[in-house]
């Protein structure tokens, strides 16, 4: 259901949920940010609450983000990145609600 990519020492530095069957929810992202070592996150989720921004946000560490599937709005993904200044990677697939404009 979830990849892990781990780190060289062993502990999960990454979790890939984009090839699952089922999009994930808040719930699953809530379990999967409490990661401590968390610097890759996949992700497929059916809808983007302001909670699931609120965490997703809060994940400074991150170095790559995938979102796939995910409904945002340009206000949202905006918010998203703001804090993310780790950030080395974004990459969107059917990503709806983002525009040129946003």
């Amino acid at each position: 259901m979830y990849r892990v990519i781990r780190a060289e020492d062993g502990s999960v530095s990454g979790v890939d949920v984009t090839q699952t069957r089922m999009p994930i929810d808040e719930k699953d992202v809530a379990a999967i940010v409490k990661l401590p070592n968390l610097r890759t996150l996949r992700l497929a989720i059916n809808t983007m609450s302001d909670e699931t921004l609120s965490l997703l946000s809060a994940q400074t560490q991150l170095r790559e983000l995938q979102l796939r599937d995910t409904p945002v709005s340009d206000a949202q993904f905006a918010s998203l990145l703001e804090d993310m200044n780790s950030l080395v990677r974004l990459a969107l697939r059917r990503v709806n609600g983002v525009t040129n404009a946003g």
